[in-house]
């Protein structure tokens, strides 16, 4: 399935290099592709699990680590974001 939405991060030391992202459809253990239009960056991480209720805003559609958002070159907390994943 191809979607686009809003990626969330929280800022870090950027210690963790390991790409993981909690995601609502996409199936768990299965791997996600992300692609950052503004940057013309993808990344491929594993999802973990789902993004838990009232955690996060109601517009956030993926959750990233670290990892996964350094690699698709975040510098802001919320950016656009194209998806693809199994569901």
């Amino acid at each position: 399935m191809a979607d686009k939405g809003v990626a969330y991060w929280q800022h870090g030391h950027r210690a963790n290099t390991n790409k993981y992202v909690l995601h609502n459809s996409a199936a768990i253990n299965s791997i996600i592709e992300l692609y950052n239009p503004m940057l013309r960056r993808t990344v491929r991480a594993k999802v973990i699990g789902r993004i838990p209720e009232e955690t996060y805003r109601n517009d956030i559609d993926v959750v990233l680590s670290e990892g996964a958002a350094e690699s698709l070159g975040a510098l802001d907390s919320r950016f656009q974001i194209e998806m693809r994943y199994k569901k």
